[in-house]
């Protein structure tokens, strides 16, 4: 039964593992138009999500979808870097990167070319080219940030500037 031992959330009830959300006939009957149940996880990881609906006549219906991913935190990728040594935005700094272990993290030139690419990034790039060492021109680049494994990539411009 979804609706004992659980959480109260809007104007229904949720369990985990697998999750469910059941909407009680009282709440439909009340509710007109379309209802939108929501649940705020406090882990992130990968869940089946399961939604059970009552119709005021007592039909059910319900829908599970499995692999759904949870991401906890959003990552801040900041469009500049200044690395020169002054010890103030030396490094590409991706804020909230501890929620993403399993990341990567890859840096192209304006010609397409890979400059930088790291497994588990965390926080180290320090405007260098990832083959030799060198410290990159100043000037717009362009990264593609896998936040984790079956989780959809981020695209943007970074402008490095010394």
């Amino acid at each position: 039964d979804c609706f004992a031992n659980s959480s109260h959330f809007v104007a229904g009830s949720w369990q985990s593992d697998p999750a469910q959300y059941c909407i009680p006939t009282t709440i439909l009957a009340r509710t007109i138009g379309i209802y939108s149940p929501s649940h705020s996880y406090t882990d992130f990881g990968e869940y089946c999500v399961t939604l059970s609906v009552a119709s005021i006549g007592g039909c059910t219906d319900t829908a599970r979808a499995c692999g759904i991913v949870i991401l906890a935190g959003v990552p801040d990728i900041p469009n500049t870097f200044s690395p020169n040594g002054d010890g103030d935005n030396d490094v590409f700094e991706i804020r909230n990167i501890d929620a993403f272990p399993d990341n990567t993290l890859q840096v192209f030139n304006r010609w397409g070319n890979k400059v930088y690419e790291k497994d588990r990034y965390h926080n180290e790039w320090e405007g260098r080219n990832w083959k030799n060492d060198q410290l990159l021109p100043d000037g717009a680049y362009f990264y593609v940030f896998k936040p984790a494994p079956g989780v959809k990539e981020i695209v943007g411009d970074v402008v490095i500037f010394r």
